[in-house]
């Protein structure tokens, strides 16, 4: 079986992602956990054109940060799923089942929004928390400050008392007053 479209055999398509080999590894296993299979021919990984735009989504959106590789290879399936669903719906297939289909599809999407406001909402609301405790961690920050700084000014007034308690005087001194 010859390949049609355009591939890449794992150093080639690693290069055009501007990864080393074993981190185009990591990246695959990623998306093999994720369901997404890739070509084998003569027992090596072929990647496709389509292969190389979902890396590219994925490795900007990782760079956009905030975001682990396998949440990253997740939001970019995601948003694929959608773009195939849209897809199919514009291809205009006819028939009941493609009218359920649309009805699933659509159904799906509204629960989708709604699991993703609710996540929205969760973030906003871990948001407000960090904020409140960066406030507090600052607050506390500023009390350790002043704390070390009345410490430091107690440690020198030891040792100005001390210079002045313990004074000795030479071995030899001792039969002067």
């Amino acid at each position: 079986m010859v390949p049609t479209e355009k591939t890449y055999e794992a150093s080639t398509f690693a290069e055009k992602l501007g990864v080393s080999s074993s981190t185009l590894r990591n990246y695959k296993s990623q998306f093999s956990k994720a369901n997404v299979t890739f070509r084998n021919y003569k027992g090596k990984t072929i990647y496709t054109e389509n292969d190389l735009v979902l890396f590219n989504k994925m490795l900007n959106l990782h760079k956009e940060g905030g975001q682990t590789i396998k949440q990253c290879v997740h939001a970019v399936l995601s948003v694929q799923d959608s773009m195939d669903n849209a897809k199919d719906i514009m291809d205009g297939q006819d028939g009941q089942d493609n009218v359920q289909d649309n009805q699933n599809s659509k159904q799906d999407k509204h629960e989708s929004l709604q699991e993703s406001a609710i996540t929205f909402k969760q973030y906003e609301d871990i948001i407000k928390r960090l904020e409140i405790q960066e406030q507090e961690l600052q607050k506390y920050k500023t009390q350790v400050e002043r704390r070390d700084r009345q410490v430091t000014e107690l440690m020198r007034q030891m040792q100005e008392l001390r210079k002045q308690t313990c004074y000795k005087k030479a071995w030899w001194m001792f039969w002067k007053n």
